[in-house]
């Protein structure tokens, strides 16, 4: 094999494993996310509402149910 035909064979092999990673990046940031794992962490979710809006005078994050509307926002507007 000459000079030519391996500088040759190299920018195209660059060239195509570049393609492949954009192509695999766009697929990334394109996808539906997943929210299997957002049940899996609903108490902690309930958690960090309650400790922003806690229970004083009036009910807090945890008895007006704003953990489960954070895990309804996060899922219907993603």
């Amino acid at each position: 094999m000459n000079r030519k035909k391996a500088i040759r064979n190299i920018v195209l092999l660059g060239g195509g494993a570049a393609a492949v990673l954009a192509g695999w990046k766009s697929y990334n940031i394109f996808k539906k996310p997943s929210f299997s794992s957002l049940e899996e962490h609903q108490l902690l979710i309930d958690e960090l509402a309650e400790l922003i809006i806690p229970e004083t005078t009036t009910p807090g994050a945890g008895k007006a149910g704003v953990g489960r509307f954070i895990s309804l926002m996060i899922r219907e507007c993603t």
